[in-house]
């Protein structure tokens, strides 16, 4: 059957059950349909303005940190340049 799930459910019988069996289990069947659902959704991670957005931060760390080198290395050719 679809959408139904079966359980296996046992009960043990002990030694002071009326039928006087040492160790017996029962067994019940229960059948009842699924409550649950199941739900597939896709979805993109990454939207158009989102890789434009992390592309863009990303080059513009990269450009930031470029041109403080050069600067940086300018600076320090001043400084060398000024003491001769």
């Amino acid at each position: 059957m679809v959408g139904t799930e079966r359980k296996h459910v046992s009960f043990p019988r002990f030694a002071d059950s009326p039928s006087g069996s040492n160790l017996a289990h029962h067994v019940v069947y229960v059948h009842f349909p699924s409550t649950f659902e199941t739900l597939l959704k896709e979805y993109y991670i990454y939207d158009e303005v989102a890789i434009v957005s992390a592309v863009g931060g990303a080059l513009g760390l990269f450009l930031g940190f470029s041109c403080l080198s050069v600067m940086l290395s300018a600076i320090e050719a001043a400084f060398r340049i000024k003491k001769f």
